[in-house]
């Protein structure tokens, strides 16, 4: 007994550590965002492989992933880890968080009017909650939003409320920044200078590097616009100067080009075109077509500063030559992948090439020594290579045996199936017009006695009940709807009445929809009635709140993902359940598989594949 109680306790140990080591490779991660983003993704995509996850932590990932995403400005892929992060989440707080990323990629990638309603909500949630740090970020947020939507004056409520709660100097400085931003773009140059100036008295270069960069580099664009070239100069200079310390090449280039472009002001062309010489460098060593393009349109104007024009045709040669490589530059990407791949296989070749030579060449010194020996070795080779031969050839043969009954067993089934819903649609014609309306007939019959006997008027109500069972019967064995509709257009038709009659959330997604619009009819019964199966499952036991069905064809193979995050149940514990008992048959009918992915408070995933005759 001790010894039990012993292992118990080592395996629950082990189980708990495995996940605090967890927990601290998502930490890391998480702290690698701002200084090694490519570290932060590897962590996190690494993570996610992991089977033995728990629910919370894999939420945790998703909503790491979606703030990496949004960080590079991958948008796709932000709302996509954003949305399966929210699909799981239980803690309100987290929600807030996952969903100020969602609405801040929205509004960032033009999805203004969905981005307005996920931050006020958020910020309402945020102040009912009295977090003040979030509620700061989320005022950022929507400043930033009316920003891109032009609407200055709300941009500027927002982050002025922003600013009087924010809780540290690098908060207040990114609010200034974005307040000095929107100065600009109202054309007050001297408000938005005087908030440049506020920020660098509050950050230091070290503590954020890139802010800094970029206020100096928009005090020096304002002394620009209002033609203050010293002044200017001396900003870029100092936002050049940052960029070179901290490696920011691409920094590095825009700052020595708008140097430049003041230097030119100036009338200073000679020292402009050295610095845009510095400015091109910079570009070519980081192989930034965009940033060389650039560089030489700065360039063309300090030749025309200098009455340089000889200088002047070559660089306007360079420069259409840049531009000619950025519109090739996805061909090119092409045919240096295809020169890797042939170069990669030239270097195959050669490896196998030498190591054919060495062969030889030990071949040919043993036959000198050993003739005897290389003859035996060689009629060895050979029995062997007829002995692989002759065994391939049988599996090759067993195969194509196999192939044939199992072709033969799915026409036969299919046959079957096409049989079985013949007949229903001959039994349920039947039910309809034949019984349907002679049921009618003694309704209409009844309903003209004036009597108002009890027994009459509940023989009245139960012929009523029995004549919409009957129809209903009928309606289900005809399949009617399938037969007047798209296959697709039932099914979410389907889905979104059982979804407003549940309350519940219902997504489906099918691809490619015309394709599937396309198979047998035969099919399109079968995968219609298992999939109202499952949902009846669903909502009559699951408590779930939201329902994703996903339908896809690839060439002639189905898959049918049904997901739920309801209670979940023991697949072991229901296996003479009627409903989960007739999803089985039609998939044994297919020739198809069903895998069945479930457990207490876990939800529901079930899994179906099979394929088209």
């Amino acid at each position: 007994m001790k010894s039990y109680l012993f292992l118990f306790l080592m395996m629950t140990s082990f189980c708990i550590m495995a996940q605090n080591g967890t927990v601290s490779e998502l930490q890391l991660a998480k702290d690698s965002l701002n200084s090694n983003p490519n570290f932060t993704y590897n962590s996190l995509s690494k993570l996610l492989k992991r089977s033995d996850l728990e629910a919370s932590l894999r939420v945790d990932i998703h909503e790491r992933m979606a703030n990496y995403f949004s960080m590079t400005g991958v948008t796709d892929s932000a709302i996509y880890y954003a949305e399966k992060a929210l699909f799981k989440v239980r803690n309100e707080k987290q929600q807030v968080a996952i969903n100020r990323i969602l609405g801040s990629v929205y509004a960032r990638s033009g999805r203004k009017e969905e981005a307005l309603p996920i931050l006020l909500e958020s910020l309402a949630i945020s102040e009912r909650n009295q977090d003040t740090d979030m509620i700061c970020k989320l005022k950022r947020d929507l400043g930033n939003l009316y920003f891109y939507k032009d609407e200055f004056d709300k941009a500027l409520q927002y982050y002025e409320e922003s600013a009087k709660i924010a809780l540290d100097k690098n908060s207040q400085a990114l609010i200034k920044n974005n307040i000095g931003n929107v100065y600009v773009r109202k054309g007050k140059l001297v408000i938005a200078e005087r908030y440049y100036h506020e920020i660098l008295g509050l950050v230091k270069v070290i503590e954020n590097p890139n802010l800094v960069l970029n206020v100096h580099s928009n005090i020096g664009a304002i002394a620009l616009e209002r033609k203050r070239y010293d002044e200017a100069a001396k900003a870029f200079k100092n936002a050049r100067d940052i960029a070179q310390k901290y490696n920011l090449h691409a920094l590095l280039t825009l700052t020595s080009y708008n140097l430049g472009l003041v230097l030119n002001a100036k009338g200073d062309g000679e020292l402009a075109m050295a610095t845009f010489q510095d400015a091109l460098q910079n570009a070519k060593n980081s192989e930034n077509l965009e940033h060389q393009k650039l560089v030489y349109d700065g360039m063309i104007q300090a030749c025309d500063s200098l009455g340089d024009y000889r200088n002047k045709s070559q660089v306007l040669e360079s420069y259409h030559a840049i531009v000619d490589s950025i519109n090739k530059l996805e061909f090119d990407k092409e045919i240096k992948q295809l020169e890797i791949e042939y170069e990669t296989t030239q270097k195959e070749k050669e490896i196998e090439r030498q190591k054919s030579v060495k062969i030889w060449l030990i071949i040919g010194t043993s036959a000198l020594l050993i003739p005897i020996a290389i003859l035996m070795f060689m009629y060895y080779q050979k029995h062997k290579t007829q002995i692989s031969l002759n065994k391939s050839q049988k599996e090759v043969n067993d195969q194509k045996v196999s192939a044939i009954i199992r072709d033969h067993e799915r026409e036969l089934i299919h046959k079957a199936i096409e049989i079985q819903n013949n007949e229903r649609q001959r039994i349920g014609q039947q039910l309809h017009d034949v019984v349907g309306g002679n049921l009618s007939l003694i309704k209409l019959k009844l309903s003209q006695l004036k009597s108002k006997n009890s027994d009459i008027l509940t023989m009245q109500q139960q012929l009523t009940e029995t004549l919409e069972q009957v129809r209903d019967l009928s309606h289900d064995l005809i399949s009617k709807k399938i037969r007047t509709s798209t296959f697709i257009a039932v099914i979410k038709n389907y889905t979104e009445q059982s979804g407003k009659a549940s309350n519940k959330k219902v997504n489906l997604f099918a691809h490619p929809e015309k394709e599937l619009d396309s198979i047998k009819h035969d099919y399109q019964v079968t995968l219609f009635k298992i999939i109202q199966e499952l949902m009846n499952n669903s909502i009559k036991h699951s408590n779930a709140h939201k329902i994703e069905i996903h339908l896809n064809m690839h060439q002639k193979n189905i898959n049918l993902i049904f997901e739920d995050d309801g209670i979940g149940f023991q697949p072991k514990s229901l296996k003479n359940g009627i409903g989960l008992q007739n999803i089985k048959n039609r998939v044994h009918k297919l020739s198809g598989t069903l895998e069945i992915d479930s457990g207490k408070g876990k939800g529901t995933i079930i899994n179906l594949n099979f394929k088209l005759l």
